[in-house]
């Protein structure tokens, strides 16, 4: 199964001067949760932002660069090479992997933040394909000063119509 794991703001900013615009603790946890012990896929520039490999993961990283190497990272060129990557798989940005992958995914992990957050790196997800299966909320403190919920969507079916 491949699936989109994913915090935004109101506004769909996902990122700012390749880091995350926000600290919610929350959220890291909940991505460690979602992605230990699975394929994680992500871009070239979000491994540099992470700056390595991320542990008990397999981690891939899509790039146009064919002398682009990492240690402990499988390099996919293509983005339709996702689709042969054996077990469960989890796209975790990206903006620009995110919408050329949406396509591809059954569920979307969203950890929706209820503010408007500067950003330069933002996505466009049209839910109109997607039907919302659970709504958590966060829990709102010193740290973690937004109020956000961690949502999951999983993709309509779609109904073959045979004559």
């Amino acid at each position: 199964m491949i699936s989109i794991l994913l915090a935004k703001s109101r506004n769909g900013v996902i990122g700012k001067n390749n880091g995350m615009p926000w600290h919610i603790p929350e959220d890291l946890r909940y991505f460690k949760k979602l992605t230990t012990g699975k394929n994680i896929v992500m871009g070239r520039r979000t491994y540099t932002a992470i700056g390595r490999a991320l542990p008990h993961r397999i981690n891939y990283v899509v790039t146009r660069d064919t002398s682009f190497t990492a240690q402990n990272v499988h390099v996919l060129h293509h983005i339709d090479a996702i689709t042969r990557i054996p077990g469960d798989v989890v796209i975790i940005g990206g903006g620009s992997i995110i919408e050329q992958t949406i396509h591809l995914a059954q569920v979307l992990y969203i950890t929706e933040i209820d503010a408007v957050i500067e950003g330069n790196t933002t996505v466009e997800i049209d839910l109109s394909d997607w039907v919302l299966t659970s709504s958590t909320p966060g829990n709102q403190d010193k740290r973690s000063p937004f109020e956000y919920s961690f949502n999951v969507y999983v993709r309509k079916p779609t109904n073959a119509v045979s004559n």
